[in-house]
C-alpha cells in the first residue's frame, strides 16, 4: 500500500506532464473554446435562455419548436442576437 506521499508525488508528476500538452498560445481556438447549443422550446424560458447564452458567446446550433409561430418567430429572434452579437464594436 502506498503512503499519502507518494501518492500525492505521483499526482504532481502527472500534472506537469499533462500541463505539458496544453497550448498556451491565446489567439489559438480549439474545438471547445465555443460553446455550441440546442434549444428546445422557445417561449419565454427558452427564449431567455438563448438570450443570455448569446450574450455570453455562446452559439445556437439547432433550435426546434412544436409550435410554428413561436418557432418563426423566437427563430427570428435568435438570427438577429446571433447577427447583432458578432457585429464588430
Amino acid at each position: 500500500m502506498r503512503g499519502r506521499r507518494a501518492f500525492i508525488a505521483c499526482g504532481v508528476k502527472n500534472a506537469m506532464v499533462g500541463g505539458a500538452f496544453i497550448n498556451m498560445n491565446p489567439r489559438a481556438m480549439g474545438a471547445n473554446e465555443r460553446v455550441n447549443l440546442a434549444l428546445i422550446g422557445g417561449r419565454n424560458q427558452g427564449r431567455g435562455v438563448a438570450l443570455r447564452s448569446i450574450k455570453q458567446g455562446a452559439r445556437i446550433k439547432t433550435f426546434c419548436d412544436l409550435d410554428d409561430a413561436i418557432l418563426e418567430k423566437t427563430g427570428s429572434q435568435i438570427s438577429e442576437w446571433r447577427s447583432a452579437a458578432s457585429a464588430p464594436r
